[in-house]
């Protein structure tokens, strides 16, 4: 929620692919690649793979919200009400916010001054209306068709995510032919950092 948006930026699935291909032609990259992405990263990442498979060899996906809840269905419907900046503040408060990270930890809890650093100077109403609005109609059908994704894919879980259930990183994986689940124990919905020294084994043997 701290990033600038540029003319016509809305935050949609869309959106942040054309970001993605448009830096790789600003920086002479033809593809294709390989792309790693956490958490919405990981569904962006999916969603780029799917939308130009021209541009995508590989993806590792970790913990991928690549499957919308009711709950988030729901909030990207409120992020496009009007006065949604001002009643924001009053429903995702400084306490919540922490909370939501401190479940994507799990056991793992990071230190205090850490948990201050990622929301010191968060908007949360552009935060949430930016989540919200990423889950466009177009990446709901994605969500649909993960059979039509041609790439490799890694799916990476952490066995105590609350955020994104292994069960449910389990039926992507069955979705998107020759795919794999790697399920690291101990960590929750950011294993690369909890459980980053198996995490980058298994990145760069899949790489590889």
């Amino acid at each position: 929620g701290r990033s600038t948006c540029g003319p016509g930026f809305e935050g949609t699935a869309e959106d942040h692919c054309a970001v993605h291909s448009g830096l790789m032609d600003a920086m002479g990259i033809e593809g294709p690649i390989d792309v790693v992405g956490h958490s919405m990263g990981g569904a962006m990442a999916l969603f780029m793979a799917w939308k130009r498979p021209d541009l995508v060899r590989s993806v590792v996906a970790i913990a991928p919200a690549a499957s919308p809840s009711a709950a988030a269905a729901k909030l990207a419907r409120i992020t496009r009400e009007e006065g949604f900046d001002e009643v924001a503040p009053a429903f995702f408060t400084r306490a919540r916010l922490a909370k939501i990270l401190e479940d994507a930890y799990g056991r793992n809890r990071p230190p205090q001054d850490v948990v201050d650093s990622y929301l010191e100077g968060l908007s949360v109403a552009r935060a949430f209306r930016i989540a919200g609005r990423f889950f466009s109609p177009g990446f709901r059908l994605m969500a649909d068709r993960c059979g039509e994704i041609a790439a490799r894919v890694l799916v990476v879980a952490g066995a105590d995510d609350r955020h994104v259930p292994v069960d449910q990183m389990r039926r992507l994986a069955r979705s998107i032919p020759g795919s794999s689940v790697l399920v690291l124990d101990g960590a929750a919905h950011c294993p690369h950092e909890e459980a980053w020294d198996r995490f980058n084994g298994a990145l760069i043997g899949f790489l590889q």
